[in-house]
């Protein structure tokens, strides 16, 4: 059954990725080529020695396609997954392999038939080709899954299976040699790759053979048959072992040995989890029966808080689990026991270890040594068996693009095994739980990131299983959408099930975790109750003091006597922590727990001063996290602590480190400085990774061939089949030439440049020259190539320095068409597929047949030549090599557009090499499609505003009449199907401020971050940079700007000293300053220990460290930060912040921030704006926000856990009659809203802390914070049926654009591509 799940799974995505449209064409055209070639007459006769090619390559998009598809879904982690939920790997690989041998057959039948009928294989009987053919398929699948299990690098694998099919194709060449054509063993053994068989099988026949010349040709039909099935059958004995064995990134692999296990277990039949196992590695002294249901609590961890599991059963038991990454012990030697019915917490900073010990519980990737039992099962011996119980919700959102969120659900519903009766049940329960009832037919790849988090969530509850692993599945959500995820976590634990969860929320810890673990450079330092971990770590309560009044009198009055304030504080406490990252409108003091019976003199005066707002909050587990994380060692260690006394708060504070002077200059731009470091990064990028390296040189297997062939066959003709093997190599160079700015284009890469500014031509003339000068490189191996072989073009009379400027001149005319139809595709996945197949097959042999047609007949051809004169000049050019070697026009006679002239074809040729260029860089700069498209479609415009807020009109008024380096006048944006993102929103940004662009999923935050910097310019209003209109065409505005996208834009393979150097090259630095700046930022995003590691290595946290260096380095006065702190532990949260801070002091900059954590905003922003429905809702300070829109004081008391709750509540009623009891997110606490009348803060603390005597651990009392105000507010946020449609629509078509084209020929249509 889960076959043909995995089956139709696999059908869907194919058809939804036209990627079997696109496999369509090849066979089509291979059919096409070989007719001819039959049919033709004398001049394309020759070329019948393609035929072998022609049937191998008729399937080779397809195979290439299964290859990449299957090593990509391995490294991105799917197929895992998948396991992971219960999908059996036999089930897996038969539901592949079955889905790829149907597809193969189809477009196999879709060459095979046309040329039957064409009598191309006149020398066989019909069904001895069927039956050859039938056998070929099998073979050929077999070898591609064979050659996946060893590569977990896609376009690696892609390229090596076309190779293969390729230079295999050729290797008839061999019947050549008598020495070869009579060596049996050798002629059975270069059999056994298909590509090679079935060519010799139909030789056998006598097919493209003279059967008097080749009569000693020892193999027969039958050795054919034979061979292409005993390879099929080793291939696929070869995938079935080495995919389970071969080591990987991801998956626990099978030992070498494992199918001798498998016959032992089949013969004892004996349970291997029935008796004590006992580990040798483990160093605790515990037992280790996993049966053991209500055994002592154990853990590794340096401070432990035992719990009575009297009552808890016992679901997984960990022991001793260690994970070494070379030599580094990522996981080391960790124990602990996790109990049904409860929610277990990881904490830990970037790279601590948190995601690898999920990984290693749920099986993602394999142990190095420890013990896992779930359920009283070992997972060494019941992998299998335990995935049926486990839901995981991975960091990353491993979805499939093409499938929707009802998709999703049912797939893994049915690998779950759940009944039709009752699957549509459990997906309307899971889609209503997690509020996905509008998105529910949309693809994936068009959701947004919370509701992507949300689909991930929903998969991992499907099915009901028992265990579920939810690593940060709220990262990158907003507080509301946060809000309800807790919600479903705390019904779906009162189900009975375990949950382990790892957050950087770690108030999402203190709202849901029964017990909290955090680790540190890999081990266990605590585990506990949340309580136990803030009083065992906790610092003590803090004390904000703001100013009560909203007018400017006011404020001036706080910040002349924050001195004052200050000194009264230490008077009362001496041992009070002034925290230095106050904002100036702000004191945070740090107030010992030991000080308590003081706080109340302290209050009484600072009552006693003018305006004078105070708050008091409890030391939170944050705290705590902080605490810990800024002295591990010291608690790692463990050295004594004493309830706080040596628990001081460590800010977060780099002021010790030397600030260099280069961050005081302004950026400076110069075209060949940054032309310099566009060719440095892409030579940077090639050296950084072998694959790299290898798929340049790899393609030169085929001039080899050329060789090989020319070789063989004697100097008549040798020199233009040795220059068609060249452009066979060419052709998939081409990938090479333009890779790179597809992936850049891809990655928002390109956009993150320009921000940074980047100028387009310094860009563009960067990549012309660095491809320019692989050309040349290109160049000199073909020439190498050419002199160790027969062809010489003395023959011709061609001297070898005219032949050397041809080639290059070929090389240069790839080049500049792989630029212009690199635009075809839109992902660097889509390229790897289908551009060098489409380089060669359309743009070179289509083109190629058309000219050389039209100018050998001089008929209705010559129409034609039109064709490749306007789209092919590498055929153009390679026509004029022909003319020129064949000057007695015994091959081309008179050209009909361009005479016989071989000067004109190369002119010609340069000329429409260069005009590709240009139009490639005048595409991308104006992308004058989208605008068409545009123009065509966005005239719905926006409902009228209404400004309901009194600020928010005032801000509208202000702007229009403001110089503000950052402006937004009038905003708006609709979208075709008439919803509306934006509606008129105004704000401005001065100089040293920092605006909070803030608003729930959906409220118009991103469209209006993307109108800002110029990556959407569909609205109507106006934007502003520093006076000059947003456009990507004004780049000027770029010049002192800065970004940090929400989406990480790095190269894969450099570290991030490479990409810094990069931007800081672009910004004018250089020398030591360049140096300096550099070593200045990796110090204080403590990037210094991963400076040496590629990009792709870095934790999605460490990335966001290295995204905002390059958003600051060159002293940009303009920044844009999108969510800079997702995935960002709480310690680098506040180095974060404070390097914001002080480069707001040092440029004067303006700096737009969006953020769901309402935390970061208060201690950054000095303005605010919260987004409702695409409107603002309410604007200010978040001191203004505060006094405007809370209502008192919020009280919060965390209760004794014996404490009796209802007792609690009637003191507090019966002693502030005017407080209203509110819902409470947190377990045991009590929450209760104070009005301000008659509010006096120090009476309402006595009377907690005699309230604490019998009922409270903990409390605090504050004005209502921001975060409250933005729950107010996004409760206001509507639920649209229709989501606005991305630049994807729903639909199998999204054209749009530049792919609107999709350059259509007579091989495709705007469809397919």
């Amino acid at each position: 059954m889960q076959i043909l799940i995995v089956m139709k799974k696999n059908f869907k995505v194919l058809f939804r990725t036209k990627m079997f449209v696109q496999s369509l064409y090849i066979p089509v055209l291979c059919v096409i080529f070989t007719i001819i070639s039959k049919y033709g007459g004398q001049y394309f006769s020759a070329y019948k020695i393609f035929w072998p090619l022609y049937q191998v390559v008729a399937v080779n998009g397809y195979v290439r396609y299964v290859m990449m598809e299957i090593v990509t879904e391995k490294n991105e982690q799917q197929k895992e997954n998948q396991k992971i939920m219960g999908l059996s790997t036999f089930s897996y690989m038969a539901g592949n392999w079955l889905s790829s041998i149907i597809v193969t057959l189809v477009l196999s039948f879709i060459y095979l038939i046309p040329t039957l009928i064409a009598k191309v294989y006149e020398e066989l009987y019909f069904y001895e080709v069927i039956i050859a053919y039938l056998i070929f398929v099998f073979s050929l699948v077999n070898q591609v899954y064979c050659l996946s299990a060893f590569f977990t690098n896609s376009k690696l694998s892609g390229e090596i299976i076309s190779i293969i099919n390729v230079v295999f194709c050729f290797s008839y060449f061999a019947v050549y040699k008598d020495s070869i054509r009579t060596n049996q063993v050798f002629l059975y053994l270069i059999s056994l790759f298909p590509q090679a068989g079935i060519s010799f099988t139909f030789f056998s026949k006598g097919w493209l053979l003279d059967t008097d010349q080749f009569n000693d040709f020892s193999f027969t039909y039958g050795y054919g048959l034979s061979s292409l099935a005993v390879s099929g059958a080793i291939y696929l004995i070869i995938y079935l072992y080495f995919d389970q064995v071969w080591p990987n990134d991801y998956g626990t692999q099978k030992k070498p040995w494992f199918f001798l296990q498998c016959l032992f277990n089949l013969c004892k039949k004996t349970n291997n989890n029935s008796d004590y196992q006992e580990q040798e590695d483990i160093e605790l002294g515990v037992s280790l029966n996993p049966n053991e249901q209500n055994s002592n609590d154990i853990s590794s961890a340096v401070y432990h808080q035992v719990i009575n599991t009297h009552g808890l059963k016992k679901c997984v038991n960990v022991l001793g689990l260690t994970k070494y990454f070379a030599d580094y012990p990522a996981v080391n030697n960790v124990s602990f026991n996790l109990y049904e019915g409860q929610i277990f917490c990881l904490l830990g900073h970037n790279g601590a270890g948190k995601t690898t010990t999920i990984n290693l519980l749920c099986g993602m990737q394999k142990k190095s040594k420890g013990k896992i039992f779930m359920n009283g099962l070992d997972q060494d011996y019941n992998i299998e068996q335990i995935r049926k119980s486990i839901g995981l919700c991975s960091q990353k959102n491993i979805l499939y693009n093409m499938l929707s969120v009802e998709d999703h659900l049912s797939y893994y519903a049915d690998i779950k095994g759940i009944s039709e009766a009752h699957k549509q049940q459990d997906i309307e329960y899971i889609i209503q739980k997690c509020q996905l009832h509008n998105e529910r037919h949309k693809f994936a790849a068009h959701l947004s990131g919370g509701n992507k988090r949300k689909l991930c969530l929903a998969i991992a509850l499907i099915g009901r299983a028992k265990m579920i692993f939810l690593d940060e599945p709220t990262s990158g959500v907003d507080p509301v959408t946060r809000s309800e995820i807790w919600n479903i976590l705390r019904e779906v634990k009162n189900d009975g099930r375990v949950i382990i969860l790892t957050t950087h929320h770690l108030e999402e810890a203190e709202a849901l975790a029964d017990r909290v673990c955090i680790m540190a450079q890999g081990q266990l330092l605590a585990l506990g109750t949340v309580e136990y971990i803030t009083k065992q770590f906790g610092t003590g309560y803090y004390l904000k003091l703001t100013n009560s009044q909203d007018n400017q009198e006011s404020k001036q009055h706080f910040i002349a006597n924050k001195e004052l304030y200050k000194q009264i504080v230490l008077q009362q406490i001496p041992q009070a922590k002034i925290d230095p990252q106050s904002q100036d409108n702000v004191i945070r003091v740090l107030l010992p727990f030991e000080t308590q019976d003081r706080y109340s003199y302290l209050f009484a005066q600072l009552e006693q001063q003018q305006n004078l707002m105070i708050n008091l909050q409890m030391n939170s587990l944050e705290d705590a996290f902080v605490n810990i994380g800024m002295d591990e060692e010291k608690y790692l260690h463990n050295k004594s602590i004493n309830n706080g006394q040596e628990n001081q708060i460590k800010f977060s504070d780099f002021s010790h480190i030397q600030m260099p002077q280069a961050l005081h200059l302004k950026p400076s731009y110069n075209l060949f400085t940054q032309t310099n470091a566009i060719i440095k990064r892409r030579f940077k990028y090639l050296i950084s990774d072998w694959v790299n390296l290898f798929t340049l040189t790899m393609p030169f297997s085929f001039a080899l061939m050329g060789i090989l062939f020319v070789n063989n066959n004697g100097a008549n003709g040798a020199v233009q089949l040795f220059l068609i093997f060249v452009i066979f190599s060419l052709s998939f160079h081409s990938l090479n030439f333009v890779g790179l700015t597809i992936f850049e284009r891809e990655k928002n890469l390109k956009y993150s440049l320009r921000v940074m500014g980047c100028k387009m031509k310094a860009y563009w003339l960067g990549n012309l020259l660095s491809e320019i000068l692989l050309s040349l490189l290109f160049t000199g191996i073909f020439y190498g190539f050419y002199l160790i072989s027969d062809a010489k073009v003395s023959y011709y009379n061609v001297s070898e320095f005219e032949f050397i400027i041809q080639i290059f001149l070929l090389t240069f005319a790839t080049m500049a068409s792989s630029f212009l139809y690199g635009r075809m595709f839109s992902t660097f996945y889509e390229a790897v597929l289908g551009l060098p197949m489409f380089m060669f097959l359309v743009i070179f042999w289509v083109m190629f047949i058309l000219m050389f047609m039209a100018t050998a007949t001089q008929d209705i051809w010559s129409l034609f030549q039109i064709f490749p004169l306007v789209s092919s000049p590498c055929v153009v050019i390679f026509t004029g090599l022909i003319t020129f070697l064949y000057k007695d026009g015994s091959v081309i006679s008179n050209n009909f557009w361009l005479g016989q002239s071989t000067g004109g074809y190369y002119v010609y040729g340069i000329i429409l090499s260069i005009i590709q260029i240009i139009l490639a860089v005048v595409l991308d700069y104006y992308d004058i499609f989208s605008f068409i498209c545009r123009k065509k479609k966005n005239n719905v415009s926006a409902p009228p505003a209404q400004l309901n807020d009194e600020d928010v009109r005032q801000e509208d008024i202000r702007v229009c009449a403001s110089q503000d380096p950052i402006r937004q006048v009038r905003v708006s944006k609709t979208y075709e199907n008439g919803y509306t993102a934006i509606n008129s929103i105004s704000f401005g940004v001065e100089r040293r401020q920092i605006f909070g662009l803030l608003g729930p999923n959906g409220a118009g935050k991103s469209t209006s971050f993307n109108i800002l910097t110029a990556k959407d310019e569909e609205f109507t209003g106006q934007a502003f940079i520093q006076g000059g209109k947003v456009s990507q065409q004004n780049e000027d505005v770029w010049s002192e700007s800065g970004i940090c996208p929400q989406f990480d834009c790095l190269w894969d393979h450099l570290t991030p000293k490479d990409h810094l150097e990069i931007y800081a090259a672009l910004k004018g630095l250089s020398g030591i300053d360049r140096r300096e700046v550099i070593d200045y930022y990796l110090q204080i995003m403590q990037l210094e220990e991963h400076v040496l590691k590629k990009s792709k290595n870095l934790s999605g946290g460490n990335k966001r460290k290295l995204s905002v260096c390059m958003s600051l380095i060159g002293g940009p006065t303009i920044q844009f930060f999108d969510e800079p702190s997702s995935g960002l532990d709480p310690i680098a949260k506040r180095f974060l912040w404070q390097t914001l801070q002080q480069n707001v002091q040092i440029r004067n900059s303006s700096i737009v921030l969006t953020t769901h954590s309402m935390g970061e905003a208060e201690s950054l922003c000095n303005k605010i704006g919260i987004l409702v429905n695409g409107q603002f809702a309410c604007m200010g300070s978040p001191e203004h926000l505060s006094m405007r829109f809370g209502k008192g004081y919020r009280l919060t008391l965390k209760l004794k856990q014996n404490a009796i709750p209802e007792n609690a509540h009637l003191f507090i009623v019966q002693s502030l009659p005017q407080c209203q009891n509110l819902y409470s997110r947190i377990p045991n606490t009590l929450t209760y809203q104070i009005h301000e009348s008659n509010f006096v803060f120090s009476q309402v603390f006595t009377l907690v802390q005699h309230l604490s005597q019998n009922f409270i651990d903990d409390f605090s009392l504050h004005h209502a914070d921001l975060e409250q105000i933005f729950q107010y507010f996004a409760g206001f946020q509507q639920q649209y049926v229709e989501p606005p449609k991305s630049d994807s629509s729903d639909e199998l078509c999204n054209c749009k654009g530049t792919n609107c084209i999709r350059w259509c020929t007579a091989a495709c249509c705007c469809c397919v591509w």
